[in-house]
């Protein structure tokens, strides 16, 4: 496995011990869901890289990986996205961040914030659809 992928793997398992530090209140299947979406994230990059494991013989179970993670990241982590502020809106400085309701930042801010995150993304993607096109 290369270098990036091993930092890669290092970032999404440090992510993981900041998400599950972040929210106040949760729900009790937060945990187990945000650990496995971290394990499932990772096995994505073994198994591309076939550096512990071979990848499974069938898509399916890799399939569901990329659709939990996606799912746990995108919907459960949802309040970690922001909101744009309108117009004429107040930012609502009192509130943390990560106390449950999605945060409001400007418009610019906010196009900044996607372009970084996607940014960021991007090599997961690429792993995930050179997996999936492996099994053609």
């Amino acid at each position: 496995m290369p270098f990036w992928a091993i930092a890669y793997c290092v970032l999404i398992a440090l992510s993981c011990a900041f998400a599950l530090t972040l929210y106040k209140i949760r729900p009790s299947y937060y945990i187990p869901g945000q650990i496995l979406s971290s394990i499932c994230s990772v096995l994505i990059f073994v198994f591309y890289y076939e550096t512990f494991w071979t990848r499974p013989q069938s898509a399916t179970l890799v399939l569901s990986m990329i659709g939990f993670t996606l799912y746990w990241e995108l919907w459960e982590n949802r309040f970690l996205f922001p909101k744009v502020l309108r117009p004429g809106e107040a930012v609502s400085e009192p509130e943390s961040p990560f106390s449950g309701e999605p945060f409001k930042i400007s418009p610019r801010a906010y196009i900044s914030f996607w372009a970084v995150i996607s940014a960021i993304a991007l090599p997961m993607f690429f792993i995930m659809a050179e997996l999936m096109l492996s099994y053609r």
